[in-house]
């Protein structure tokens, strides 16, 4: 892990390193009517002739408290926090390839972002690197802007991770898709199987939405998108399922066990005049047949050898104050996998969930800046209950 964190920190530097030697090569003035050094959310530098470069970031700091009807009071989670810190370095190497690096600091230092994106002509693009796993909408969003401190409790046990992979992508009119081959692995983790993902998402009218959540410049008439995508993947069995162990190569010869998993989810956005309202459905198949093999006892807590999980989310906020408040509620209910794509997780895996969450969204010029939520959340034997304040300093 230490050599893939050494690797991973070295790429930006690399990839930063590219611009002055291209720039040395082809020597151009700046435009007259491109400032040497702007800062729009980010400080950049225009070098002429499609050369550019863009410092930007941001640190998340927090109050949580939880409470929980299942443990006691000295073990209820709560205190000050460091939720993110990332910097971000993004630039264009010329007319047809842009780059994009972003390192998360809190902790040890890791690569989330690390990609290149090459214009192919036509509308198509070519991505390579690490980068996210097109899958769920809400994923897809950045966590700088997410309009509640987390993504919904189902989206974060459904949703893929970041992947090294390739990714054609194209846009065409009120349409863009994308196709991508991945490591196939749960996040910071090395695989050969690798994992194939799509999506594709259409205007049905006005201006295509982004993942970005809430109507923040004020639509004027209404904006109607559709998604769709998926994803086929077969990671590693864990190590473990609840008290059942399980050995990811009983046969030693290094051929891991594995789950064949398939997963799909559809979304629907519409914003009108500060008003969004976004319902994404989601399911996945699981294929444990081989890890029952060696592990017969799992089939206690899998129920059957391939279980299939389904949820869904919905989301409303509006923008109360235009440029300062932003307000809005989240419900979401179903079923949480046993095997989280995540590498760890705090919620019991394999239960059903029902989730209400409110929350208020402070901004300045225009960005995220102050952010309080509460959330309940019902696991059927246990009650949860969640207030996180957070504020954003942006770059």
């Amino acid at each position: 892990m230490a050599i893939v964190r050494r690797t991973q920190l070295a790429l930006p530097i690399l990839l930063g390193s590219l611009v002055p030697l291209v720039a040395h090569a082809q020597p151009t003035p700046p435009a007259a009517t491109d400032p040497p050094v702007e800062h729009d959310g980010g400080f950049r530098l225009n070098a002429g002739d499609g050369f550019a470069l863009r410092l930007g970031g941001y640190t998340q700091g927090r109050w949580s408290g939880t409470y929980r009807d299942d443990v006691s009071p000295e073990l209820q989670a709560g205190g000050f926090a460091l939720r993110r810190t990332r910097l971000i370095l993004d630039g264009d190497l010329g007319e047809r390839l842009k780059f994009r690096t972003m390192v998360e600091l809190v902790g040890s230092p890791l690569l989330f972002d690390a990609y290149a994106d090459l214009d192919l002509g036509c509308g198509y693009s070519l991505r390579v690197g690490r980068d996210k796993v097109p899958f769920t909408r809400a994923f897809l969003a950045g966590a700088s802007s997410l309009t509640f401190t987390e993504r919904a409790v189902v989206i974060d046990q459904f949703r893929w991770g970041r992947d090294l992979g390739v990714q054609l992508r194209g846009a065409h009119g009120a349409a863009e898709w994308s196709v991508g081959v991945g490591n196939g692995a749960i996040d910071g983790a090395v695989d050969r199987m690798p994992a194939v993902s799509a999506r594709a998402v259409y205007a049905v009218a006005g201006k295509l939405i982004g993942a970005n959540p809430g109507d923040l410049k004020g639509t004027k008439g209404t904006a109607v998108t559709i998604g769709v995508d998926g994803v086929v993947d077969a990671p590693t069995v864990p190590a473990a399922v609840g008290m059942v162990m399980i050995d990811p190569d009983p046969e030693r010869n290094g051929t891991p066990t594995r789950v064949k998993v398939q997963a799909a989810s559809a979304d629907v956005t519409l914003r009108r005049h500060g008003l969004e309202l976004s319902v994404e459905g989601l399911v996945r198949r699981d294929d444990w047949r081989d890890a029952l093999r060696t592990a017969p006892a799992l089939i206690d807590t899998l129920g059957e050898s391939t279980p299939v999980a389904m949820a869904v989310t919905g989301e409303v906020t509006y923008l109360a104050l235009p440029g300062r408040l932003l307000v809005g509620g989240r419900v979401a209910a179903g079923d949480l996998p046993v095997m989280s794509m995540r590498q760890a997780t705090t919620v019991p895996r394999g239960r059903d969930v029902f989730e209400a969450a409110l929350t208020a969204m402070g901004l300045y010029q225009g960005r995220r800046a102050l952010n309080a939520t509460y959330t309940f959340l019902d696991f059927g034997d246990s009650l949860e209950h969640r207030l996180v304040l957070e504020a954003q300093l942006n770059l």
